[in-house]
């Protein structure tokens, strides 16, 4: 894994909803630099890969957490995260 597990409380977990709402995919697409991730050991990005290649990887992913962080905080829920 990448480090211990991670927990938020449902007051954290309101923070990342809040936080990523206004966020759109386009928004976060633009943000993906391939070569700056790669730079910084960012998982899950490969030498070979360009932005492209990434935003088409993260862009889903990006909206199903957004989905994901909405839900567990609209019913209060806490969240632990593990990176594998």
């Amino acid at each position: 894994g990448y480090g211990p597990a991670t927990y938020l409380a449902p007051e954290e977990v309101a923070v990342v909803a809040r936080n990523t709402k206004g966020i759109s995919v386009e928004d976060f697409s633009a943000l993906v630099d391939a070569k700056a991730m790669l730079a910084a050991d960012i998982y899950p990005v490969q030498e070979s890969e360009t932005d492209e290649d990434v935003r088409a990887f993260l862009a889903p992913a990006f909206e199903t957490m957004k989905a994901f962080y909405a839900d567990a905080s609209a019913q209060g829920m806490s969240v632990v995260v593990v990176m594998r």
